[in-house]
């Protein structure tokens, strides 16, 4: 099932206004922050609808880079990532794990196991030879 934009969405704007991906421009929305005040952490999620959606290159590029940029970060709030969260149309939970594993999760027990633990469960590495081709437009 396709998904249609609205007109007025930024994904639209994005397309009408900015530069496209063959001159170079990679973007990524972030489908959720999640940020826990009393303990000063932070982590992003990305949302699938389907066990069958794939990390395209792109988007691990942008949460590599958040995690390069982040987690270092000396500010007294601490980043936690960016989890891979898949929430199928039946309510069940899928994240996916260093292992690149689709584990069933139940979300308010990943919530606090993640927080007790300031766990990051994946690094999204990327191999230099994905990283030349991602830059040259010709040959994707």
């Amino acid at each position: 099932m396709a998904m249609s934009l609205s007109m007025d969405s930024f994904s639209v704007w994005m397309r009408k206004n900015l530069k496209s991906a063959y001159e170079g421009l990679v973007t990524q929305d972030i489908d959720f922050v999640f940020l826990s005040k009393k303990k000063k952490v932070f982590f992003f999620v990305e949302e699938k609808n389907s066990l069958n959606a794939k990390l395209r290159l792109p988007q691990r590029v942008i949460f590599m880079l958040f995690n390069e940029f982040l987690i270092n970060d000396l500010s007294e709030w601490k980043f936690l990532g960016t989890d891979v969260l898949y929430v199928l149309e039946d309510g069940t939970v899928y994240f996916l794990n260093d292992k690149n594993e689709k584990v069933r999760v139940n979300i308010e027990d990943y919530i606090v196991y993640k927080l007790e633990n300031y766990k990051i469960f994946k690094d999204f590495q990327i191999e230099e030879y994905m990283l030349k081709m991602l830059w040259d437009c010709r040959k994707n």
